[in-house]
């Protein structure tokens, strides 16, 4: 299976769990802090489209034409287009480019949401190592010459119990720059969880404490995000060195209902 062949995989089984920047089009992300996350289901005026294999740009700009795409930008290792649409004519447009024979793939931009984590401190002593054998686990690998990719709110460099030089440069598909510190703390949570400093008496251990992590943002200050990103996100993070991709999140029971 060549790469082209792995991603479509990725982009049709994860379809329905992936994230994206909100910064790429006219739909405002922060503006979701006060609305129904279980009516709004995907970007009102965006849908995400994948052409066949060998199928040429002039055909494609054709296609775009033809059914009233308003813009259209190539995603990070330009594998799909990312297409605006007239807002609420999303569904209408899915329908019409999937119809298509030279399309693969047409779907809404979905809403994505981090998945909730406690707040507590040491969160209940971390019982659940044991349950997993851990313990038994540090005794063959800590994590050492592995990269996790963490794709979800960033990651914060600071703090006295952080990840020390194994934290790795990474990227923040929201607002498309390199900096990817965290702003809400869930990605940070989860990164510690994965890897933060351990045998140091301070706060809690991490699963591969040795592992580098490899933070990558793709929701946003309140955890909220839309599929483009994270699947850019995926592929930036292959592309990158990642060994293992961490996900921690998931979408609205409006979207996992269908």
């Amino acid at each position: 299976m060549n790469k082209r062949e792995i991603y479509q995989l990725v982009l049709m089984v994860f379809g329905l769990i992936f994230i994206a920047s909100g910064l790429t089009h006219a739909f405002d992300l922060e503006a979701l802090r006060n609305s129904d996350l279980k009516t709004l289901k995907y970007v009102p005026d965006q849908i995400l489209v994948t052409f066949k294999e060998g199928v040429a740009d002039s055909i494609k700009a054709e296609i775009h034409k033809n059914l009233g795409a308003l813009k259209v930008r190539e995603s990070y290792g330009k594998f799909y287009h990312v297409v605006t649409v007239r807002e609420g004519g999303v569904e209408e447009m899915v329908k019409a480019y999937s119809q298509n024979p030279w399309v693969e793939i047409a779907e809404p931009d979905y809403l994505r949401i981090a998945y909730f984590t406690p707040n507590d401190e040491y969160y209940t002593y971390q019982w659940n190592f044991v349950q997993i054998n851990l313990p038994l686990a540090w005794n063959k690998s800590t994590g050492s010459g592995v990269t996790v990719a963490v794709i979800d709110t960033g990651v914060n460099p600071n703090g006295e119990d952080g990840f020390g030089s194994r934290l790795l440069p990474g990227y923040d598909f929201i607002w498309r720059n390199n900096n990817s510190v965290d702003d809400n703390g869930h990605g940070t949570h989860v990164a510690g969880t994965i890897g933060e400093e351990t045998n140091n008496l301070i706060g809690c251990a991490g699963v591969a404490f040795n592992a580098d992590i490899l933070p990558v943002k793709v929701l946003n200050s309140w955890g909220l995000g839309f599929s483009s990103a994270i699947i850019d996100g995926i592929r930036w993070a292959t592309d990158n060195g990642a060994d293992v991709i961490n996900l921690s999140l998931g979408a609205p029971t409006s979207v996992v209902s269908q």
